[in-house]
């Protein structure tokens, strides 16, 4: 009779250790589905066929830098960047170029 009534508590102890795994594995998934869901709420929408305005301060000068780049007319290239540095120290742009 006891070996009966152990066999009978391990059942229900293992019953309910899947019944909780099983809980937990789902709140879990339910919680990742709620993120996802947020993080695709934060993203912008934007037409397929947007395009960024063109950036008129350096446009010019840009094209200008890259031209004498590639005609070889590098103090042309470097005095142009400089000026742009100045001008502009917080924007990225003179820097990249």
């Amino acid at each position: 009779m006891k070996v009966y009534y152990l066999s009978i508590m391990n059942n229900e102890m293992t019953r309910s250790r899947k019944i909780f795994k099983i809980t937990a594995v789902m709140v879990f998934i339910c919680s990742l589905g709620a993120m996802a869901a947020d993080i695709t709420e934060r993203i912008p929408r934007v037409p397929a066929d947007a395009k960024t305005p063109a950036d008129l301060i350096f446009d010019q000068s840009l094209l200008q830098i890259v031209n004498a780049t590639f005609r070889d007319n590098y103090d042309l290239a470097i005095r142009l960047t400089d000026s742009l540095l100045k001008k502009h120290p917080d924007h990225p742009a003179p820097y990249f170029f």
